[in-house]
């Protein structure tokens, strides 16, 4: 039987950070944070995590036109970890890039912050795309195992 499921919040801002974890807590989740891209990635180098949810725009991290955040994308999609954008500076353009560079290779979902305070979004909505997520993550993880041969039978299968 599996354990509970491990997620890391990368949330500079403790209101986000506190939301966020008491909704997954309360899910049954176990839930880790940090709050910048140095904490994530050594969290991420000594504990294995299954979903990270990150702040696009971490404190103090804006680089010309890539946002700390973007770094950190990079290096979880290295790792084959699944991702979950969360911001409250979404654009479609914005949108648009992340998911062309991104979206092929784990990031999951692009959501807006504000819909944070909506009423019941955390506790339904949100931990309905978290399971999503941990599926998707799941189904890549069983892929990875398969030969090409078995993928590409997967694939006609499937069309």
């Amino acid at each position: 039987m599996r354990g509970r499921r491990r997620i890391l919040i990368v949330e500079d801002q403790e209101r986000w950070q506190k939301m966020l974890s008491t909704a997954l807590d309360k899910a049954g989740y176990e839930v880790k944070q940090a709050r910048h891209h140095g904490e994530a990635l050594t969290m991420l180098g000594h504990d294995k995590y299954e979903l990270v949810i990150l702040d696009l725009r971490l404190e103090g991290s804006l680089k010309q036109t890539r946002f700390e955040g973007e770094d950190l994308l990079e290096t979880l999609n290295d790792k084959g970890l699944f991702s979950i954008i969360v911001t409250s500076f979404t654009t479609p353009e914005t949108d648009r890039r992340l998911v062309d560079r991104y979206g092929r290779y784990g990031m999951f979902r692009i959501v807006d912050k504000l819909r944070f305070s909506e009423e019941g979004y955390l506790d339904r909505e949100f931990l309905v795309l978290v399971a999503e997520a941990l599926h998707e993550a799941d189904q890549a993880d069983q892929a990875n195992g398969l030969t090409d041969e078995q993928l590409n039978r997967l694939e006609e299968n499937t069309l």
